[in-house]
């Protein structure tokens, strides 16, 4: 990065990608500090914003004249799952780096990052090896949104020993039943297909079971060639457990490639992240961005639906379309 250190600038709200964050960045030259205000940016500066909590619209215009001056002010947009800003924004920016993958947000000067861990993860191996594990699988979460009633009846019918947790536990006793189970099924949250879940099983040495749709193999997109088992069916998903349980070999040699491949790629991220804002700051990416621009409504509003289908199964979307008729029949 340079002599010069560069600010990352945090939001005055607990985020749960700060531990995250701070490793993507580590080895870079940076200091940071809080802003709440966004009123106006500084040059050298990289500022995270959660969308859930400050979206784009509503940050004041006099931040995003003050960061158009400069050619080294960058953007790390967290929590876009929705889809839901309106992207021209990011023409104030030197480069933006954000979680949520689409093709539409893919050029130069935007950097999209995976999901990753959330805070407090313990990242102190692989652990027990899988054929020693006496859980076969194990899931903890809301069940009745997305595609996770399709999950859980298909593995309600496996023979073998499962953990399946109702009642609420702390996070430490979570990633413990993870060190101690095989599989995690990792169906979609609340409206696309990538989860903080797929990505604490692996660092607890428990391998995810992903989805994919018909029109969108998201991991692949995201990473490239990765070795995450990905299935279109959450049937195919437990006949595949039940099948490389038989050979512990099997069974080991795929925890061990999943966690390898974890691993490394995280190391990856860092470089590309340290190559990435380097070239950021020193304006490789400015010119480009100014002339950004993305859909305005109605457009962007089609865009975003036809997004947010691509994420979801046929039940998924029926059973979005049910609840949301029965909050607008009774009124809340």
């Amino acid at each position: 990065m340079g002599v010069r250190p560069f600010a990352i600038v945090w939001p005055a709200v607990a985020l749960n990608e700060r531990d995250w964050i701070r490793f993507l960045f580590a080895g870079s030259n940076y200091v940071e500090c809080d802003n709440s205000k966004l009123e106006v940016a500084e040059a050298n500066s990289l500022y995270v914003v959660n969308t859930n909590c400050v979206p784009l619209r509503t940050i004041a215009p006099s931040f995003y004249q003050s960061a158009r001056r400069y050619s080294s002010v960058g953007l790390l947009h967290l929590s876009d799952e929705w889809f839901g800003e309106d992207y021209t924004y990011y023409s104030n920016f030197s480069f933006v780096i954000r979680t949520h993958h689409s093709r539409h947000l893919e050029r130069d000067g935007i950097l999209t990052i995976p999901l990753g861990l959330p805070n407090d993860v313990p990242r102190d191996g692989m652990g027990r090896i899988a054929s020693e594990r006496p859980n076969q699988w194990c899931f903890l979460g809301n069940q009745s949104t997305g595609s996770r009633p399709e999950m859980l009846q298909a593995f309600a019918k496996s023979a073998s020993a499962n953990f399946n947790l109702t009642d609420r536990i702390s996070k430490s006793e979570y990633y413990e039943v993870l060190r101690n189970t095989q599989f995690c099924p990792s169906p979609m949250g609340n409206v696309m297909l990538e989860t903080w879940r797929t990505y604490e099983s692996i660092e607890c040495g428990c391998i995810p079971l992903v989805e994919r749709r018909s029109r969108l193999d998201y991991y692949r997109e995201l990473f490239g060639n990765h070795p995450i088992p990905t299935f279109i069916d959450w049937e195919e998903a437990r006949r595949f457990t039940e099948r490389i349980r038989r050979s512990a070999v099997d069974l080991n040699a795929l925890q061990s490639e999943v966690f390898s491949w974890w691993q490394k790629e995280k190391l990856s991220l860092q470089q590309k992240v340290h190559d990435f804002v380097g070239a950021g700051l020193a304006g490789t990416y400015g010119a480009g961005m100014r002339e950004f621009h993305f859909y305005s409504r109605p457009w962007r509003n089609v865009w975003q639906y036809n997004e947010l289908l691509k994420h979801h199964s046929a039940p998924a979307v029926w059973r979005r379309v049910l609840n949301k008729l029965q909050r607008t029949l009774l009124g809340y």
